[in-house]
């Protein structure tokens, strides 16, 4: 595979194509008029696969990568890695779950103290029976 990183002129031909060109690999460039023919797109031609990383910032923000890093890190460690993901439908059975307990939980409660219909003894303190 041939691989181009960034925007340098022999191997874009122009700016322009590396707008063109896809990023990420591609096993056949799309037919366009390139301006100017690069040995990208030459690489092509002859059946190589090109690997076109063009706008190396933004990639360095989508997959959260340090740029110049010092000390650099581990290999395999990054968001081009390593990605958080959240499994919704383990957190939907979750939140259900915790709904149905709390609703369990206020029922019980509202059935073991209901307002005005428990009747509490009163207790004569000098006695200590129940009047």
């Amino acid at each position: 595979a041939y691989v181009n990183i960034g925007g340098g002129i022999a191997s874009l031909g122009t700016v322009v194509n590396g707008e063109i060109i896809p990023n990420g690999l591609s096993k056949e460039l799309p037919v366009k008029n390139y301006p100017v023919r690069g040995v990208i797109i030459e690489m092509a031609k002859l059946g190589i696969p090109v690997i076109h990383f063009y706008n190396i910032r933004q990639m360095w923000a989508d997959y959260e990568l340090p740029a110049n890093p010092i000390p650099l890190p581990e290999p395999g460690s990054g968001g081009i890695f390593v990605r958080v993901k959240y499994n919704v439908t383990i957190t939907w059975i979750a939140l259900a779950s915790l709904a149905a307990m709390i609703l369990f939980a206020g029922y019980l409660d509202r059935k073991r103290h209901r307002l005005g219909t428990e009747l509490v003894p009163a207790r004569n303190t000098e006695s200590g029976h129940d009047l």
